[in-house]
């Protein structure tokens, strides 16, 4: 049987965002010095984790997403972030939707903090009930 098929180049830059990913349709010899430029981050300063919470909190209030691929640390992250800002006096809901819980394996699940609730977000469940 035939099967459809196609292409990627490989590209010698990051095609995160609309604008990049939609460079995957230029020709190959495209100028990539055309396409925005990106932040190196070894010249960048970047905060530690006590720089980051203080500049969390100094909006008061807000949403705090952390993404990206498996095995890059969330989880950690996530935790850290959020135990910090607990331990400054802040109330911090922390939501995950990692069906493997291991926000709570990280906390250790007996964990309670007068400022932290925590909660999981079963994507499965939530998407069956919307087409319920």
């Amino acid at each position: 049987k035939n099967l459809i098929a196609g292409q990627v180049p490989l590209r010698p830059f990051n095609v995160v965002g609309l604008d990049r990913l939609s460079s995957l349709l230029l020709p190959p010899e495209a100028d990539a010095s055309t396409l925005p430029v990106e932040v190196d981050a070894s010249s960048s300063t970047w905060l530690p984790l006590q720089g980051l919470v203080k500049e969390v909190e100094a909006g008061g209030s807000g949403l705090v997403m952390v993404m990206g691929k498996g095995g890059v640390g969330k989880t950690t992250l996530a935790v850290a972030l959020a135990l910090a800002l607990v331990e400054r006096g802040n109330k911090v809901h922390l939501s995950t939707t990692d069906p493997a819980a291991h926000v709570q394996a990280t906390l250790c699940s007996d964990m309670k903090l007068p400022n932290l609730s925590v909660s999981c977000v079963d994507p499965a469940a939530v998407t069956q009930k919307y087409i319920d």
